[in-house]
């Protein structure tokens, strides 16, 4: 799924890989555009609308205990620059960013939606994706790529 909002110079595009099969990861892209001349503060939050019961926090990561098992929202940029908020929102996840966006330039974001089988720990999954997120994507597609041509 992919979206673009914006006002202006400033431009958010949203890519969320979701795959067809039910699988305990998801993994959104985030590009920050300032295509105008000047630099840009912005504040950014990323949120995942899921039911908990428990909050906790984690690094870069909030954490919901949920009757099928924990649920986690994290950053997986290689450095992660994502907070939980001050408050725990009342529903969901949520983790926030306020980052400088230079004039003409973009600023990556990854985030990784874990939901693991009940018993299992979210973190491999976490640190698995935790850096060059969009050049495993590609080099992921390209093998099924080439697997599905042989």
């Amino acid at each position: 799924m992919r979206r673009t909002v914006g006002e202006g110079a400033f431009r958010i595009e949203h890519v969320l890989f979701a795959p067809a099969r039910a699988r305990p990861l998801r993994l959104s892209l985030v590009q920050l555009c300032n295509e105008g001349p000047e630099l840009l503060i912005v504040d950014y939050t990323e949120i995942w609308d899921v039911e908990r019961s428990g909050y906790r926090v984690g690094e870069a990561a909030a954490i919901a205990e949920t009757c099928r098992g924990l649920r986690v929202l994290a950053d997986v940029a290689a450095v992660p620059r994502a907070r939980t908020p001050r408050e725990p929102p009342e529903l969901g996840l949520a983790l926030d960013l306020r980052l400088a966006v230079p004039p003409r330039a973009s600023r990556p974001l990854c985030f990784a939606y874990v939901a693991p089988e009940a018993g299992e720990e979210p973190a491999a999954l976490v640190r698995a994706w935790r850096g060059d997120v969009a050049a495993e994507l590609e080099r992921t597609l390209r093998a099924w790529r080439a697997s599905e041509s042989s």
